[in-house]
């Protein structure tokens, strides 16, 4: 056996109308086909996101989800986003309520909750990778440096620059990227390339 990837998840949702505008109007799913089965008396929406397909039932008269207190199987959905904050400020905007940003206790990086119209839990969690995010500004000897960590990574990038607008721009370029300062000193060092 080769197992490959998870090619779709499916869920069941309530109200046809709800489902299909919180997942494709607020969400920003995509729906690959939407069929009404006569013969059940339901809906079947697939949809997707990003190469991830879900499968959206619109099922009459189902046992309502226990989700407090959990019950065994699925527990929730998480979508990776560039910026938790953003994401949230995006989803409250929508109408849609979110618990508390908080740090993951093992990874340290932000995360938080929401449900959808069947109360279904669904979380948001950062992923960016913080090799990807370290920016060189300037092709200088002396500078000042800023040692940064995102979300409570212990890999640090080192971002150089000089002068003080510079360093005020690469202040608001750490915020955007959810940087946290970490160290900020004087550097004196080899020429270092941009």
């Amino acid at each position: 056996m080769n197992l490959q990837k998870v090619h779709h998840i499916a869920i069941i949702g309530s109200d046809y109308e709800k489902s299909k505008h919180f997942y494709v109007d607020l969400l920003g799913f995509s729906v690959i086909r939407e069929n009404y089965r006569q013969e059940r008396d339901d809906y079947k929406i697939d949809l997707k996101l990003d190469g991830m397909e879900l499968e959206l039932f619109i099922i009459k008269n189902c046992p309502k989800r226990p989700s407090y207190p959990e019950a065994y199987g699925l527990r929730h959905l998480a979508f990776a986003v560039d910026s938790v904050d953003e994401a949230v400020r995006d989803l409250n905007e929508k109408g849609i309520v979110t618990e508390p940003v908080r740090l993951d206790a093992y990874t340290g990086k932000k995360m938080t909750f929401f449900h959808d119209p069947d109360n279904l839990p669904l979380e948001i969690r950062i992923v960016k990778n913080v090799q990807r995010y370290g920016v060189w500004l300037c092709n200088i000897r002396s500078a000042c440096k800023f040692d940064c960590r995102i979300g409570g990574d212990y890999e640090y990038k080192q971002i150089h620059c000089s002068h003080r607008y510079v360093i005020s721009e690469v202040k608001k370029y750490m915020e955007i990227l959810e940087l946290d300062l970490y160290a900020e000193s004087a550097y004196y060092g080899k020429d270092v390339e941009g």
